[in-house]
């Protein structure tokens, strides 16, 4: 009696990848912009997502990291300024009102791109009222090839240095407040700072390719192969391990059983003696699978890499020549995943 070794899958189990936070520590460098007649006196947080600066993607699988300075927001960004505008009595008390001070990365075409924005307001303090003296928007990227995390820091920095220089070159510096500007408190500030402008703008500068809702997805299929005389159920299972800017990573696993009856099959012997049998065999395949879900203008879809095997018990009927072969084993193979999404919702989702 012959044994036949047919190839099916070892048992897979996934591992659920996590990233975590990225706490960037400012380099105490000064912002050299010569003399100035002010100094950093206090900084108003009026951020409408206060929790983090932003995020980035980090690790071997370019997982999804939340973003913060060490120390806290407001003491990190004072710590930094106070080299540049020490407090001097001979010199007149700026408050910043930051609305918005966010970092991020995004795919670009066989490249990364690390992006810094910040809205400030430049306030001159009056005893305990405020008078407003200018608006700064600025905008900071780095580009690079392999990995651009390591730009953050610097761009940070590089931020705060243009929204400083703009203030500087605007004219608007504290001497030339005058009587009759509107004083306000810090109370005053925060209220007229419209927290639900700013939480639209971040969601909508994100476009996601997959809402951050999505977080898994599970079902089962059953199918029937008409040419093997065969039928499958199966239970497959995929969960996200981050959302970014144009794509999804996410992670598959899978587990089945199928059983095939009187397939029809043909067996070469040693001495080139062709005969056609039945097939019959139960199967019980696993898998997992690694899949990046992509929106990128020119690719939009899914592509991946992932191992599939099973464990196979079977036997061939060689009618009408009455001998039976039974044979089982146990296999693996690599498979690559991919599929190509044509039309959307309206959602592009």
């Amino acid at each position: 009696m012959h044994k036949l070794l047919f190839v099916m899958i070892i048992c897979l189990i996934p591992v659920v990848v996590s990233a975590s936070d990225l706490v960037i520590q400012l380099k105490k460098e000064p912002l050299n912009l010569g003399n100035v007649n002010f100094y950093v006196d206090d900084i108003i947080d009026s951020r409408a997502d206060k929790d983090n600066i932003g995020t980035a993607r980090t690790g071997a699988f370019n997982l999804e990291s939340i973003v913060n300075l060490e120390g806290g927001f407001k003491p990190a960004l004072m710590d930094f300024l106070i080299i540049s505008f020490p407090g001097d009595d001979n010199k007149i008390p700026v408050v910043l009102n930051i609305l918005d001070f966010s970092v991020n990365e995004k795919m670009v075409f066989l490249a990364e791109k690390a992006e810094a924005k910040a809205t400030i307001e430049f306030y001159s303090k009056k005893d305990d009222e405020l008078i407003k003296l200018f608006k700064a928007d600025s905008y900071v990227k780095q580009t690079s090839s392999v990995d651009c995390t390591k730009f953050h820091e610097s761009n940070i920095r590089d931020l705060l240095k243009e929204s400083f220089k703009a203030f500087v070159s605007s004219g608007m510096n504290p001497t030339t407040a005058k009587e009759g500007q509107v004083l306000l408190t810090r109370d005053e500030i925060l209220n007229q700072s419209n927290p639900v402008n700013n939480e639209k703008e971040i969601k909508d500068e994100r476009k996601l390719y997959y809402e951050y809702a999505w977080k898994g997805t599970g079902e089962i299929s059953a199918s029937y192969g008409f040419t093997c005389r065969g039928y499958l159920f199966q239970y497959r299972r995929e969960n996200v391990l981050g959302h970014h800017s144009n794509h999804t990573n996410t992670y598959s696993y899978s587990i089945g059983y199928s059983n095939i009856k009187n397939s029809n099959i043909d067996v070469t012997y040693s001495n080139n003696m062709k005969f056609s049998g039945k097939y019959s065999a139960d199967i019980l395949p696993v898998s997992l699978c690694v899949h990046r879900r992509v929106n990128s203008g020119f690719w939009r879809g899914r592509w991946g890499i992932g191992l599939t095997g099973y464990y196979y018990s079977g036997k061939i009927d060689m009618v009408p020549l009455d001998t039976v072969y039974n044979g089982n084993g146990l296999g693996i193979n690599i498979v690559l995943p991919g599929e190509l999404v044509v039309g959307s919702s309206k959602h592009g989702d």
